[in-house]
Formats: structure tokens, sequence, C-alpha cells
């Protein structure tokens, strides 16, 4: 996460996502975006609307954006990093993802601790 990130929430607010990130941000001076509902067209809207750098994705979030209109988002601003923890996302549907642009890094941590290892 950079200086003054823009962190668009797609996740809910609770354990190591809620209780890491929303203190991280703040500390690099970001901004945090809430969206009411989780749809393609929400999270398209708003990483073009706010120019969200960061955000983060389970398995679930990712084929909701791939649903949505991706080929659209190939010339539009999009994060700079993609975060999925949790349930190992499958390699093909990182490797769709990553095609679209989105940077995908695989964490795992306790929800009491944050993130501790990553993959790319």
């Amino acid at each position: 996460m950079g200086t003054f990130p823009v962190y668009l929430w797609t996740l809910p607010m609770f354990h190591c996502n809620g209780w890491n990130l929303t203190w991280s941000v703040a500390a690099r001076g970001g901004t945090n975006v809430c969206i009411r509902h989780v749809s393609a067209p929400e999270i398209y809207k708003n990483i073009e609307l706010h120019g969200a750098t960061d955000m983060c994705c389970v398995p679930t979030v990712f084929n909701i954006l791939l649903q949505g209109k991706p080929l659209e988002m190939s010339q539009r601003s999009r994060p700079d990093q993609v975060l999925t923890g949790g349930s190992s996302p499958p390699v093909a549907l990182v490797e769709e993802v990553q095609r679209f642009g989105f940077q995908v890094l695989h964490v795992y941590g306790l929800t009491r601790s944050g993130p501790l290892s990553w993959g790319t």
C-alpha cells in the first residue's frame, strides 16, 4: 500500500480485513471508500470514480468482477493491488483476473495478527 491510498471496500469490515486495513489506510493518509452493494457495476463505478488504488477480494468477488465488463476496464483506472485471503483462489481464476490488469496478492494471517505471509 502506497502513500495516500484509496481503498475500496468490497468485503465486510470484520475479522482481519476490517480490523487491520481500516487502520492501515488511515496510517498512510488514505481514503476508505465503502459501497453498499457488492456488484460488478458498483465496484467498477467506484474504482473509476474514486481512483481506487487498493481493495480486497475473495474468490466470490473475483467471479463477480469477471461477470461484469472487465474489458471496459482495460484502459481505465484500476487498483494497483488486490489482496485475497481466506480460501485460496484457483490459479485459473487469479490468472483471468490478472489478464485485466489487476495485480493479485494472496495473503494469510490470523484475525488478531493481520497478514503474516503472502505469495504472488
